[in-house]
């Protein structure tokens, strides 16, 4: 299974923007997310075309599981 974290915020005008981070630690807290999220809005770490990352909307762990086929045989 493939885990994603993905951190949303509001830019400037309003719009979501996301970031998506691979293989969050499995006990990631939520005060580590929001210290994480409050460090890029504080330092401007990003900015979209609408401006800088103002607010945070959402956070959450996105866990993928894959199912290959064999097509060779």
């Amino acid at each position: 299974m493939k885990k994603v974290l993905r951190l949303t915020f509001k830019d400037a005008v309003g719009k979501s923007a996301s970031i998506s981070l691979n293989d969050p630690k499995p006990a990631l807290t939520d005060l580590e997310v929001k210290t994480a999220m409050d460090t890029v809005i504080n330092q401007n770490i990003f900015a979209t075309a609408n401006g800088d990352y103002l607010t945070k909307s959402k956070a959450q762990v996105i866990t993928t599981e894959v199912q290959e086929f064999n097509l060779d045989a």
